[in-house]
Parts: C-alpha cells; sequence; structure tokens
C-alpha cells in the first residue's frame, strides 16, 4: 500500500474542518443551510486567528498578498510601456 503524504496541507484541512464542525456536524447535508448561514461560517472562518499564518487572519493575509500582486502588476506595466516606447525610439 502507497501512503502520500504532503507536508503542510493536511493538518491545516483537518482544522478548517473541525472549525467547520462548530457550525455543522458531520454527515450534515449543508444543503439545508441558507447561502447567508454558509457565508456566516466562511466570514467567521477568515476572520479567525491562525497558528499557520502566526496567528493573523486569513482576510489580512489575503489582501497582503493581494497588494503585493497589484504592485508587481503595476510594476511589469511600467516596464512593458517603457520597452515599447523605446522600441519606437
Amino acid at each position: 500500500m502507497l501512503t502520500l503524504i504532503v507536508l503542510g496541507r493536511g493538518g491545516s484541512n483537518e482544522n478548517n474542518n473541525k472549525l467547520i464542525r462548530k457550525f455543522i456536524k458531520k454527515k450534515t447535508d449543508i444543503k439545508n443551510f441558507s447561502i447567508a448561514y454558509n457565508k456566516k461560517i466562511q466570514d467567521w472562518m477568515n476572520n479567525y486567528p491562525r497558528k499557520l499564518f502566526n496567528y493573523k487572519l486569513a482576510n489580512d493575509i489575503f489582501y497582503e498578498n493581494l497588494k503585493l500582486l497589484l504592485k508587481l502588476l503595476q510594476s511589469f506595466l511600467e516596464f512593458i510601456e517603457i520597452f515599447n516606447t523605446n522600441l519606437s525610439i
């Protein structure tokens, strides 16, 4: 029997499941819950401090990375603009 171990993923997934179980019992059909209720759980989980992120919130990590990505994209677009300007000279 082959067992695949992926470090850093299994525990995190199990922790997420444990957080969800605070609201929804195991083997419960989630079709019985409203979208608003599921959104409430999602918002709670995204604003829960995570040890994995040094007790930062998942939302904060997401927006910090999004900000960095947008800065990189802006720099790239500026580079392309300068490159294209130099080509036309």
